[in-house]
């Protein structure tokens, strides 16, 4: 490809001296994968992921993650006002 991430690939900056290495084998078009632009749908779950701290993938991987780590409220809204109980000041 000839880029900067083709580059690093070949030098072993990713896998080797700058990273530790991968718990699994990367795809042998690993550069191609990451180098493809991403949906509008994709950027906007990237974006509030990292608005919310909140665990990166599908649903039911983001519940189970948050749960082990204790990250429930990155799901709650942010802007959702806490009502007050009747009586209270």
């Amino acid at each position: 490809m000839g880029d900067g991430v083709d580059r690093f690939c070949r030098a072993g900056w990713v896998v080797g001296r700058l990273y530790s290495d991968w718990p699994v084998d990367l795809p042998a078009d690993w550069v191609r994968l990451v180098s493809q632009p991403q949906t509008a749908a994709e950027q906007e779950a990237t974006q509030i992921s990292i608005k919310r701290n909140r665990p990166f993938g599908d649903a039911a991987w983001q519940q189970e993650i948050a749960a082990k780590l204790g990250l429930s409220s990155c799901f709650h809204d942010p802007w959702r006002r806490i009502r007050k109980k009747d009586g209270a000041a």
